[in-house]
C-alpha cells in the first residue's frame, strides 16, 4: 500500500458524517465526498489515472462495481 494510505482510511472513518465537497488532507492528498446515483454499465464512462490512486468507498449498497487493471510503461 501507499505510505499515506492510512490518511485515506482515517478520512473514510469519518466520511459518513461529512457534507459533499473537496477535503484537503495531509501530504498533498485530497478527498472528494459526493452523492449520486449509479448508472447502468452501458451508460458508464471509462475513467483512468496515471498519477493518482482512486479509492472509492460507498456508504450505501450498489449493484455492481466494475474495474480493470492496466500496467503503464513509460
Amino acid at each position: 500500500l501507499h505510505p499515506d494510505m492510512d490518511l485515506a482510511f482515517a478520512f473514510l472513518a469519518e466520511a459518513a458524517d461529512l457534507e459533499p465537497g473537496r477535503y484537503e488532507l495531509e501530504n498533498g492528498l485530497f478527498a472528494t465526498v459526493s452523492e449520486g446515483e449509479t448508472r447502468p454499465l452501458a451508460e458508464a464512462e471509462i475513467e483512468s489515472h496515471k498519477e493518482y490512486i482512486d479509492l472509492q468507498y460507498f456508504l450505501k449498497p450498489v449493484d455492481c462495481i466494475c474495474l480493470t487493471f492496466s500496467i503503464f510503461f513509460y
